[in-house]
């Protein structure tokens, strides 16, 4: 449950992480919840933060996922502010970062990576990218 203070960063992390794989994988929150044995709105809970997901769940959602259970539970340092925003993320970002994971080769790596800081680049001035 939440605090006083409204649900811990933490849960608010996994929960974004939930909601950006299950959308990249073009999956509804009542599917989830369907697979899972639980009521959309649990999902809905779970994927805000505001219900904390156990252990034995969040595998559960994993494994649902096709992912694992680490790709939803993410670093977390207290003391540092988090690199990346996930709650952000698009399901356009998952399947990015999806199909670079994919990428064995050291050089196409590099070669993706400076095609997309370069489209970056361009649609920043304006130019169709």
């Amino acid at each position: 449950m939440a605090s006083k203070d409204g649900p811990h960063p933490v849960d608010v992390a996994v929960g974004a992480r939930i909601r950006i794989i299950r959308k990249g994988k073009g999956m509804s929150q009542g599917t989830l919840a369907k697979a899972l044995g639980l009521t959309f709105q649990q999902v809905q809970k779970y994927e805000r933060g505001s219900n904390r997901v156990s252990a034995s769940k969040l595998v559960e959602i994993a494994r649902t996922l096709k992912v694992s259970p680490s790709e939803l539970l993410g670093e977390y340092d207290e003391a540092a502010q988090p690199a990346i925003d996930w709650a952000t993320y698009t399901p356009d970002v998952v399947k990015l970062v999806e199909n670079f994971k994919q990428i064995q080769s050291p050089r196409l790596r590099r070669a993706a990576l400076k095609l997309v800081a370069n489209l970056s680049e361009a649609d920043g001035e304006g130019e169709a990218a």
